[in-house]
């Protein structure tokens, strides 16, 4: 679960799953991410090279679908960004039609599909050639999309189905995988569906997919599509949101249905439905490395400096001490530090000003065998052990003296007659103020505030009026500083006539 209560529907967490019938399935899943994250593919043209498979429907020239227009707009974007290894991208198209008679014109709201989608210069081949799946899967692609129909099995057109699988042989080639269709993630039945295949594939497949799990409405499964694609690509849709890329793939998922929210009206039922619907098979922390801005970087352990900072401890139990990060690189800035205990997170903290502070957060002051691991957006993350030993705490600052207060009071007063009210703090102080609260026979109260001499004494005077006749009760406070504590004295009755 990943929201907390039923009426918010939008995710507090970034949720995926790990769809392994057993435990050597579960290790193939692991094993493909872990090597993924830690040894990424060193390749440019990986990282340069993408795959959408789409489908025009219908048998006139105009599309009925949204299905061609959201690949097309998600591949134009993508096309047109450059990097530090290369300056053309390429996005394969595998894009079928209903049928040889076809000819592709415009697309659903009727504007003109650009001209080298048009036969015969384009060969809308799709359905015939599940080879060219195949061969754009295993020769290596960062990300692959299919966005038309599809079933449990497989998709729809161009059709790709689970007896395809086996024929992927792309080994440490492992895209994310964005199957937009119906029910191809149907993980609630008992016989595995086409996306937890994928992912749990030996040997190639996919180390991450995004799927639905029931027959969902066409328009809203390309309203998240471009929402999925913007996150990681910001220039996907210019004129919404943030211009920062999103590439952890649990946030992905849920960039791509908080841009879904912005689109429908909060009582649209397919707009709930698809927040249900749509899930991320891998881990939802993985992110998606490099694709049309650079390869994924390496943090250069050598001039990251972890060090031990001697600390007073605020609460019972706090250890005297945190570790003091400094990653050695501007391109760190904002990246996240964890501190690790035999590899188990103790702490956390942000790259801020060219350094992070992270205390340990278990309770525990041994400082042997602590890590820390920076990760950062488009780097491999890195760890490094933290040097020496801590230094000594400073000693604590000493226990504030104990105050005084003394008060005295007349045995008796008059109307109209000044009335003296006098005390001494202890140790002595000039200047410290000391609060004196008179309480009127009528309950009403007010406060004078007078200060110490040289000596502690003090002295306040008042004149009670005409009505002020009976008992007043008297009280005087100190407040104390950083080296005094604080100090009461009275209260004292005097009776007023």
């Amino acid at each position: 679960y990943s929201t907390t209560d039923d009426s918010h529907i939008t995710a507090d967490v970034a949720l995926g799953r790990i769809p392994a019938p057993d435990l050597t399935t579960a290790n193939t899943v692991v094993n493909k991410i872990v090597t993924y994250e830690d040894s990424p593919p060193t390749s440019p043209d990986f990282f340069k090279h993408g795959m959408i498979a789409s489908y025009f429907q219908g048998p006139g020239p105009q599309d009925q679908r949204t299905f061609l227009r959201t690949s097309e707009t998600i591949r134009s974007a993508l096309q047109k960004l450059g990097g530090l290894f290369f300056t053309r991208n390429v996005v394969d198209r595998v894009y079928d039609d209903d049928s040889a008679s076809v000819n592709p014109q415009t697309y659903d709201d009727g504007s003109a599909i650009p001209s080298n989608l048009r036969k015969p210069s384009f060969n809308w081949n799709g359905s015939c050639c599940t080879n060219d799946i195949t061969n754009n899967w295993n020769a290596g692609r960062f990300f692959i999309l299919h966005r038309d129909h599809g079933y449990p099995g497989g998709w729809g057109n161009p059709s790709y189905d689970q007896s395809q699988i086996a024929n992927l042989t792309n080994g440490a080639l492992l895209p994310v995988v964005f199957s937009i269709n119906c029910q191809s993630a149907e993980f609630d039945d008992p016989s595995p569906s086409f996306v937890e295949q994928i992912v749990n594939k030996s040997g190639g497949g996919a180390v991450g997919a995004i799927g639905d799990t029931r027959v969902s409405p066409s328009a809203h499964n390309s309203t998240l599509t471009l929402g999925f694609f913007d996150a990681i690509f910001p220039s996907v849709l210019p004129s919404y949101g943030s211009s920062t890329s999103i590439r952890r793939m649990g946030d992905v998922l849920n960039a791509g249905k908080a841009y879904l929210d912005t689109q429908y009206a909060a009582g649209d039922t397919n707009r709930q439905f698809e927040h249900y619907a749509y899930h991320y098979f891998g881990d939802p922390s993985m992110q998606i490395f490099g694709g049309f801005t650079s390869l994924p970087l390496r943090i250069n352990l050598s001039k990251v400096a972890a060090a031990y900072q001697a600390v007073v401890p605020i609460n019972p139990g706090d250890p005297p001490f945190r570790v003091m990060v400094n990653p050695g690189d501007p391109g760190l800035e904002g990246a996240a530090v964890t501190l690790m205990r035999q590899g188990v997170p103790v702490g956390r903290g942000i790259v801020s000003g060219g350094q992070a502070l992270v205390s340990p957060d278990d309770g525990s002051a041994d400082t042997s065998n602590l890590t820390v691991s920076i990760d950062q957006d488009n780097y491999v993350a890195g760890s490094k052990p933290v040097a020496g030993a801590p230094p000594p705490a400073p000693p604590p600052p000493p226990s504030p003296t104990t105050s005084t207060l003394t008060q005295s009071c007349p045995s008796s007063g008059t109307v109209l007659q000044p009335m003296t009210v006098s005390g001494t703090l202890s140790p002595a102080q000039t200047g410290a103020t000391i609060s004196v609260t008179y309480t009127r026979p009528n309950s009403t109260s007010f406060v004078d505030q007078v200060k110490t001499d040289a000596s502690g004494n003090w002295t306040d005077t008042v004149t009670p009026s005409r009505s002020d006749v009976g008992n007043w009760t008297i009280k005087s406070h100190y407040a104390g500083d950083g080296t005094h504590t604080a100090a009461d004295a009275g209260p004292c009755t005097v009776t007023v006539r």
